[in-house]
Order: C-alpha cells, then structure tokens, then sequence
C-alpha cells in the first residue's frame, strides 16, 4: 500500500501480449472486470468446445478470445469516431470496449455445445426468462450476470452504464438508442461486420491451423457510417469476400466438422 494513501491503492493500465494482436493495453478501470472470478473462469472454457478433439491445437480459450474482442472493439470505435461527426464521448467508448470484453461472460463449459444442451432440455430451457435481452441462452445469461449487484458495483466504479453494455453486446439497436448511445454501435459486437466475427475467425484459425486471410487494418480504412450502421466502402468489397470465404471455410472445415457434431452429440447425451 502506498505510504500516506488510505483505501484502495489506484489501479493502472496492464499490457497483454496476445498471438493474434500483439500487445493489448487493458485500461485500469478494466483491469477490475478481467481480475473478476466471474471473467476469470472463461480461462477453462474452450472457444471452439469440442473442436479441440478433432483438431488437437485449438485449446484457446473465451478468455484470450474477449480480451482480443475489446482490443478490435477498440480500433473500431477509434475509426468511427473519426467518421462520426462530432466524435465519440469517453463514456460511449469505454462502454463498447467493456461489451466487447464482457459479451460472452454467460458462456458455460464446452461454449455452444452447453447451449445446444440448454435448449435441447425443456427443464433448464424454462429456466430462461423469454423477456431477457439477447436470443442465444449465453447473451440471457450474460445478461443475468452483468445486471447482478456484484458486477453493477463495477460499473458504477468505471463510470459506465450496464443496460448499455448489455444492449451493445445483444446488439438491440433501440436499447443502445433508448441508453443515449447512437444506433451505429449496436454493430461493433454483434452485427454484419462486428469485432467478435474478426477475432475468432482469424483465432480459430491460427490455433486450428484451418487458413484464413484478412487485412483489418484495409477492412478499417473502409469503414462507413450508413442509414443501415456500419457498411463498407467499395475500397473493402475485396476484404468483405475475404470475410465470407473464411466464414464457409471456418464453418464447412471446423465447427461443422462431422465428428465435432458427433461430439456435440455426445456431450448432450452424457447430460
């Protein structure tokens, strides 16, 4: 503790070397959420689930994959503040950034395939509040979680509205609106082109060894503000037909492969 300060001792900025993105800066109001026990068990969770039995090498997990989320959250709420007019407030992106971590906090133990089980079993599927923001039970979940009076306690510590995060990472565009947030940024988490589809398609396959392309920073240079939220320029037709070719090769070769189906399967049975 340091000498003279009396109460918490003041947080500051952590560095994370990533595979994917290099080096992260988490800000120090973030720190507290990714030091959470509720974060930190998305440490033991694998991204892909199963995959993992059919491609031995893709064993990372939710964690590193949120924190990568925040850090593209980050670059393109950068770019749109230079596209918007007049800007982004700090509390407007510090409020993205946190959503792009936070997004799949509800997860449970083999990521989708816990959902599959969920939905497949009509006791715990009534367990889940038709009314709940979200339309997959990890976002219902998630939901619970972050309007919970522990995690409330942190965000009003940074400042930051949890009905706006929690409407940015369901992607609710009148509930982001509704939160005093412009509509636009409902599709950073979760939308056609958002931070979570670039970080694990280019993580699953760095980690799977499936090959997949993508330049973000050409993908960013081409970012527009449209009546639709965020588009693209013709300037990024090339790295929008990259994305979709990675999404079919992604699905047909990995997540879709017949025996993490079978394992999927599997795990539903056991349950």
């Amino acid at each position: 503790v340091m000498r003279g300060y009396e109460g918490t001792p003041p947080r500051r900025a952590k560095y994370l070397r990533d595979a994917l993105h290099g080096s992260i800066v988490v800000e120090p109001h973030e720190v507290p959420f990714i030091d959470a026990p509720l974060f930190q068990r998305l440490r033991g969770i694998f991204q892909t689930g199963p995959v993992y039995l059919t491609y031995p090498s893709a064993r990372h997990s939710r964690f590193e994959h949120s924190v990568g989320v925040m850090h593209l959250a980050g670059r393109l709420a950068a770019r749109l503040a230079d596209l918007a007019a007049p800007g982004l407030p700090r509390e407007h992106v510090r409020a993205v950034r946190l959503a792009a971590l936070l997004h799949d906090i509800g997860h449970g133990v083999f990521s989708h395939s816990s959902e599959k089980v969920i939905l497949a079993t009509p006791l715990l599927a009534a367990q889940l509040d038709p009314a709940l923001p979200g339309l997959q039970p990890h976002e219902k979940v998630g939901a619970l979680l972050l309007t919970s009076r522990p995690m409330r306690r942190l965000f009003e510590q940074a400042d930051v509205d949890a009905e706006a995060v929690v409407a940015l990472i369901t992607g609710d565009v009148a509930a982001v609106r509704a939160r005093g947030l412009p509509a636009y940024l409902a599709g950073v988490i979760s939308g056609p082109i958002d931070a979570d589809k670039l970080d694990y398609f280019a993580r699953d396959s760095l980690f799977s060894g499936v090959p997949a392309i993508l330049d973000y920073d050409r993908l960013l240079q081409s970012l527009l503000i449209g009546e639709q939220g965020i588009q693209l320029s013709m300037a990024g037709a090339g790295e929008l037909e990259k994305l979709l070719f990675n999404r079919l090769t992604m699905y047909h070769a990995l997540y879709n492969h017949h025996k993490v189906q079978t394992a999927d399967c599997m795990i539903q049975g056991v349950v």
